[in-house]
């Protein structure tokens, strides 16, 4: 689905963002 999708590049900017 493509709301995973997102939430996967979400997770991926928040970790980001967390560094």
């Amino acid at each position: 689905i493509v709301l995973e999708s997102t939430n996967l590049l979400f997770f991926f900017n928040w970790v980001k963002n967390f560094e």
